[in-house]
């Protein structure tokens, strides 16, 4: 049996003996207490119930123990095109949830909820957990307090209270534009994408349809660190003159190298003493090809996360893989295939994404995926191990 969270389990059983025998419903081997009758009701289920039930029958003559039946049990919440996540020091994952316009909670036991906005109702409003509004949230960066830091549609950069109390950082609702300056008076494109941590305390945004790559204090003071706002382009060269098409992704390695994920260009660019250059892949070119840094192709990517190594892991979005790059820029794929997109935990290149957009590296240099089309949250060990960590799929 299957069933979501909140919803009723029945399981019913037909006993017939003499002398009229007792019942035992057992979970996993174990007595359950007060089960004793020939239907088991479980009222508003949650996913700790799921496991396997089974039915012990007595009497004075012997013992005969009933087949097992395997409860599932689904989340509630469904993910619809889950865009970013944020892991805190207890282990609990924050999902931006994108297509549902919502900011979701997945605790150490698979228990997901909504941390704040609600369900299906994009806009724009600070407040209180369902109270607040979102419009297709696509970036999310934790504190060191709890805090969580949104990249909003709605042209704007929002914090979540450990309280679920949303405010806006920087930015002006629904006022697209490319100023800096502080809180209110900043303005952003209306998709911002990849919100990270410089490692200096202030927050990047690759500022997407405005082609900038910006940096936001904490205090909502905003600055652009690199690309000419509203033009496109490839050019390498010092942050004031240098273009990115679309960036979507930026992470910062232990040396302070800003790493971008140009959407557009399909190549992974870096930021470092002021300059812009090619990390790796061709500029214009799209492919899946493995290689040197300067022939190796990649298929719009967009998520970027470092390891503890060092090397630089790569959603390539288009090409349905994710990609990994040692710290001399050499590319290899390391989870997928190329061009195969589905939905299927397995091995390095016999497992499949279907448009994987945002990476997320725990300790240990475990990988998360937010596995994008298929609405799915998927982990992958070091060894290229992908397994499915949070499946919301209808």
């Amino acid at each position: 049996m299957t069933v979501r969270s909140t919803q009723t389990a029945t399981f019913t059983i037909s006993v017939e003996g003499n002398p009229g025998p007792s019942i035992a419903w057992q979970k996993d081997g174990q007595n359950i207490p007060g089960a004793n009758t020939a239907t088991l009701i479980l009222h508003s289920v949650s996913l700790s119930d799921a496991g396997s039930y089974r039915a012990v029958i007595q009497n004075s003559l012997g013992t005969v123990t009933s087949n097992a039946a395997t409860l599932t049990v689904l989340p509630t919440v469904l993910f619809n095109a889950p865009a970013a996540m944020a892991v805190d020091v207890s282990g609990n994952i924050y999902v931006a949830n994108s297509g549902d316009h919502t900011i979701c909670k997945v605790d150490g036991n698979g228990g997901l909820a909504i941390l704040a906005g609600a369900s299906g109702q994009p806009g724009y409003l600070d407040g209180t957990g369902a109270n607040a509004r979102f419009n297709w949230p696509t970036g999310l960066a934790l504190d060191g307090a709890g805090t969580l830091y949104v990249a909003d549609g709605s042209n704007v950069i929002r914090t979540i209270s450990p309280g679920g109390v949303v405010t806006t950082l920087a930015g002006a609702a629904g006022t697209a534009g490319t100023a800096d300056g502080t809180g209110s008076t900043a303005r952003f494109g209306a998709l911002l994408q990849g919100l990270t941590w410089d490692g200096g305390g202030n927050l990047l945004v690759a500022d997407t349809y405005n082609h900038t790559i910006r940096r936001i204090t904490t205090a909502g003071v905003v600055t652009t660190v690199a690309g000419l706002p509203g033009q496109p382009g490839a050019t390498n060269g010092a942050v004031a003159v240098a273009t990115f098409s679309n960036p979507s992704g930026v992470a910062v390695n232990a040396s302070g190298t800003i790493f971008v994920a140009d959407y557009g260009n399909s190549t992974v660019r870096a930021i470092s003493g002021g300059m812009v250059t090619t990390f790796a892949g061709v500029s214009g070119t799209k492919g899946s090809t493995d290689g040197v840094p300067t022939t190796a192709t990649f298929n719009r990517p967009t998520g970027l996360s470092l390891d503890s190594q060092g090397r630089l892991f790569v959603a390539d979005a288009d090409a349905n893989t994710i990609r990994r790059l040692e710290t001399n820029g050499t590319v290899s794929t390391f989870a997928g295939t190329a061009d195969a997109q589905g939905n299927y935990d397995a091995t390095g290149a016999d497992a499949r994404f279907h448009r994987p957009t945002n990476l997320f590296m725990l300790a240990g240099d475990t990988l998360l995926v937010a596995d994008t089309a298929n609405g799915q949250i998927r982990k992958a060990t070091s060894a290229g191990v992908v397994t499915t960590l949070v499946d919301t799929a209808p």
